[in-house]
């Protein structure tokens, strides 16, 4: 499976060309927030029968996670290390469907204990194009790792258990507008294709807002904004099928540190 993301950005000051103080920055960032899931959650065919599910129907809801971020900035380049987290756990149903040979299926509903783990660690690099005192743009190439954990225990038929841990390549776009202190941010990174027995697609845009407070040595950020991933994939091997079709969105705060 392939995923990208918009990581959290940290702005700091708009930047400046001369001297050497401002070709090496340095940053980190810690951001948090509550996640919406929604979605076809687990839908799987093949064998005797096939199973159904949505995050309304698991009972997912809302998850609460933190974003986390280290980097380093020289003259154009950008460089980042992300890391996004998200645990969502439930109990609702599942629509499950068993197929008898020359008759017609039978369908039933079946309570679930479900547990869903969503990891992702991104390496990214990206080279400022647009560098004004009041506009920075950049266009950038990652390299990342998604792990997905996906446990169901339903009161009927055996537990699904599906765990992925896949790297991946995506590519990424970013402009910001500052207002003195203040700046405003939007941003998107993409992938989709073909992949070696799987078919998967992803979008995360990122809008973002922050104020910056200079210290004699560093300058601290205080940001607000909103993220959302829109994520799907299809595997099917040994004529085993499964998809997951769902969107992960919600506001975050955070801060951020540049020296």
């Amino acid at each position: 499976m392939a995923l990208l993301i918009v990581p959290m950005q940290t702005s700091m000051a708009a930047p400046d060309d001369g001297g050497d103080a401002y070709q090496w920055q340095f940053f980190g960032a810690l951001a948090y927030g509550p996640r919406d899931i929604d979605g076809d959650i687990f839908l799987t065919n093949g064998g005797a029968g096939s199973g159904y599910a949505t995050a309304d129907s698991l009972g997912l809801g809302t998850a609460d996670s933190f974003q986390f971020r280290l980097g380093a900035r020289y003259k154009r380049w950008r460089f980042s290390v992300d890391y996004l987290p998200t645990n969502y756990s439930g109990e609702g149903f599942a629509l499950a469907s068993i197929d008898l040979p020359n008759r017609p299926p039978i369908d039933f509903t079946t309570p679930v204990v479900s547990d869903i783990d969503v990891e992702i660690l991104l390496a990214n690099v990206n080279y400022e194009l647009l560098q004004t005192a009041n506009w920075r743009g950049s266009v950038g190439l990652g390299f990342g790792r998604t792990t997905l954990d996906i446990s169901l225990d339903p009161e009927v038929g055996e537990g699904v258990f599906f765990d992925s841990n896949t790297p991946f390549g995506y590519i990424s776009g970013d402009i910001r507008r500052y207002f003195g202190r203040w700046s405003v941010l939007a941003a998107i990174q993409w992938i989709s294709g073909d992949f070696g027995g799987f078919n998967m697609a992803y979008g995360n845009f990122n809008v973002s807002a922050g104020y910056v407070f200079p210290l004699e040595k560093t300058a601290v950020e205080v940001l607000a904004g909103y993220r959302r991933i829109d994520f799907k994939f299809d595997y099917n091997i040994d004529g085993q099928e499964t998809i997951a079709d769902f969107t992960m969105e919600g506001p975050y705060i955070g801060t951020a540190i540049s020296f």
